[in-house]
């Protein structure tokens, strides 16, 4: 069986217009510098070469993937709307903001009418805290995310933000699927004040540069110096020592417990094959031990990229200063 695991953060029909306003989309990369699918530069340059009547690179945007994505957010959202005990249209026009130069076009809208109480909790899957929206309607953003991490991207939030900026709608929610889930998995989005003024102002900035046919200055990248993790535990609440020790201890755990299986299946396999048995049982155990052969494949490199994760834990000698 094969596999496919993939990323997909594009939205169905865009109906917001490139060089005229800024997409809810292209946010998170205009307040954070960038995502795993564009940069602020590029999005600024777009913006510019539109103006120019310039056809745009549209990037990942017009991939396969982003078919995908496309294809089952309608499934998505109409589950995710069953789970919640909602009802859910999706607007087939942009909402904007004029003076701002914003559009978005939301990937569907949760009405909240039909209900007696006009209202709907929902529990946040990784703190469990209970929020509870009002009506009549608030918004539902879509994503198709097979490498989910069990938390929302940040520039999701942003997104949802700047759809609430356009729409004049007071609350949201992201619904994803997964590969792995099974059902959506949805996060409250509760309206965050410090963040809309921030998104603001950065589109503000944003404007600013296309019309002054101005520049971003380049973006720092992270440092790669080590940084101490002691203060941070106490702040946050994460007791990254600890954690630290117990992934390495199970981690060693489970690459015996492999290496005992894996000894365990060679001598099944060896013993399977010196009798030329390749069906047998024994007691309540049906043992398979067959010869089979396979097509060969190839990973052909594409120039798409996607997030992923580099992580590891080394253990060091510990220097008090």
């Amino acid at each position: 069986m094969n596999v496919i695991t993939f990323t997909v953060v594009c939205s169905m029909p865009k109906f917001t217009i490139t060089g005229k306003e800024l997409g809810a989309s292209e946010c998170g990369a205009i307040v954070l510098g960038k995502t795993a699918f564009t940069t602020r530069d590029k999005i600024l340059q777009n913006t510019k070469d539109a103006i120019k009547g310039i056809e745009v690179n549209k990037g990942n945007f017009n991939s396969a993937r982003a078919e995908y994505g496309n294809r089952y957010e309608e499934v998505t959202g109409t589950w995710a709307s069953d789970l919640l005990g909602t009802k859910i249209t999706f607007p087939k026009f942009a909402y904007r903001n004029e003076d701002l130069r914003m559009g978005a076009s939301l990937d569907a809208i949760i009405s909240l009418k039909f209900k007696q109480n006009n209202y709907i909790t929902v529990t946040c899957p990784i703190t469990g805290k209970l929020h509870t929206f009002e009506g009549p309607e608030g918004i539902m953003e879509i994503k198709t995310d097979n490498n989910h991490r069990g938390v929302p991207k940040e520039e999701w939030i942003i997104q949802v933000h700047h759809q609430m900026i356009c729409s004049g709608l007071e609350w949201g929610v992201i619904a994803v699927a997964t590969q792995k889930m099974g059902e959506p998995i949805i996060y409250p989005v509760p309206k965050d004040e410090k963040l809309i003024a921030k998104i603001k102002q950065k589109v503000k900035e944003f404007w600013h540069l296309v019309d002054t046919d101005g520049s971003y200055p380049a973006l720092i990248p992270p440092s790669k110096e080590s940084v101490d993790l002691t203060f941070m535990s106490k702040k946050s609440n994460i007791d990254f020592e600890v954690l630290c020790s117990n992934y390495l201890i199970q981690s060693s755990e489970a690459r015996e417990s492999k290496k005992l299986a894996d000894e365990i299946r060679d001598q099944i396999e060896i013993g399977m094959q010196s009798m030329g048995i390749e069906l047998g049982h024994v007691g309540c155990y049906q043992i398979k031990c067959a010869t089979v052969k396979k097509f060969k494949r190839k990973s052909v490199p594409t120039t798409e990229e996607y997030e992923s994760i580099s992580f590891s834990i080394k253990q060091t000698e510990v220097y008090d200063e």
